[in-house]
């Protein structure tokens, strides 16, 4: 399970965790960490977790930001081919 920095029992009930499952990516760090409001949550890339829901939110809006940022790279490539 992923490692908080805080106590447990600050943690919010079961029925408000969901199983993530946090990407490998191409890093060289092998945990991926979440930090929001001075709490951190450090999991291992390529495993599946139970976090609070607002720690998914924030997963999910990292990976959407990935995405968003490789799509761009793959337009700044395309117009650079195309000036050439």
């Amino acid at each position: 399970m992923a490692t908080k920095a805080k106590d447990a029992s600050e943690l919010q009930s079961s029925e408000d965790l969901v199983e993530v499952h946090i990407p490998v990516g191409n890093r060289d760090d092998p945990n991926f960490v979440v930090s929001i409001n001075d709490n951190r949550w450090i999991m291992p890339r390529g495993s599946t977790q139970r976090v609070p829901r607002f720690v998914a939110e924030e997963i999910e809006r990292s990976r959407l930001a990935d995405e968003h940022r490789y799509r761009m790279q793959q337009v700044m490539i395309d117009n650079a081919k195309a000036a050439q």
